[in-house]
């Protein structure tokens, strides 16, 4: 059974089973002055992020495109602008948050704004690739439930859901191989490709995101690659005692044109620091 959810000149259908547990965390969340927080995971391409809107527009009758968040920034800003019982989809999962730093930025910005989330009643939906990469805590005790959306035969479209202790189970049983077969999961169903928000809005939004992303990946490599720069002119002139004209004029070679005016200078501002890693005796 489906149950009809208004947008405007649609409908979105959903799990009647699932709908009314939603009423009724609802109801739990503002009157027992609670937040929720879910987690959406899944493979790339299995919907994950068109379900999490969903079910924040069956929590949040006002839900829109101003609360699905790409970033922390955004998420945090969200949240402090949040009015209570309002529903929030933090969607970063598309950006490949594989490596073990993004999910840990991920864990900590979850924490951080616990409180914040509980004075306003609010609902967090979180997307991401995998559950097993959260923490402990964030996992198993400051989430209140799991769905993982996955594909069947190649379609699209299919839930599992696990509450509080199943996932609990799922992380210590499945965590080391990543592995969703145990426990066996009852609550379960399937939804259709409805964008509960504007989908070209939605999309644009997204590639802007994913531009600026990219954007501070190539500032923050060119200040790394800035500072190891640095680091070599300070080791060809304090360690291997080189001339300022010897290491620009190498420089040049390379490539990367230097006076021996400005090598002088590049090394005396980051001898202090060169010091400090002791390269050079105190």
């Amino acid at each position: 059974m489906v149950s009809e959810i208004p947008l405007g000149d649609k409908v979105l259908t959903m799990n009647t089973m699932l709908y009314n547990k939603i009423q009724v965390a609802k109801e739990h969340i503002s009157k027992k002055d609670y937040d929720l927080c879910f987690l959406v995971d899944g493979s790339e391409g299995s919907g994950k992020s068109v379900f999490a809107m969903q079910l924040a527009r069956a929590f949040d009758a006002d839900f829109c495109l101003d609360r699905v968040c790409f970033s922390p920034e955004e998420f945090l800003q969200a949240i402090k602008t949040a009015s209570k019982c309002q529903a929030i989809v933090y969607d970063e999962a598309y950006r490949g948050l594989s490596s073990r730093a993004a999910m840990s930025q991920i864990n900590k910005l979850i924490v951080s704004v616990m409180m914040e989330m509980r004075q306003k009643n609010l609902v967090a939906i979180i997307v991401l690739p995998t559950f097993f990469m959260l923490d402990r805590y964030v996992a198993i005790f400051r989430s209140k439930g799991l769905f993982h959306v996955y594909q069947n035969k190649g379609k699209r479209g299919y839930w599992l859901f696990y509450n509080e202790n199943e996932k609990k189970l799922l992380y210590i049983l499945g965590h080391k191989l990543m592995s969703y077969g145990k426990p066996r999961i009852k609550f379960r169903g399937n939804f259709n490709g409805t964008y509960v928000v504007d989908e070209k809005d939605y999309k644009k939004k997204k590639a802007i995101a994913l531009t600026n992303s990219e954007q501070k990946k190539v500032l923050r490599r060119t200040e790394r690659n800035d500072i190891i720069f640095e680091q070599m002119l300070c080791k060809e002139r304090f360690e291997r005692g080189r001339s300022c004209q010897s290491i620009a004029d190498e420089c040049v070679e390379m490539g990367a044109p230097l006076t021996d005016e400005s090598v002088r200078l590049i090394t005396e501002k980051y001898r202090d620091q060169w010091k400090v890693y002791q390269i050079i005796p105190k």
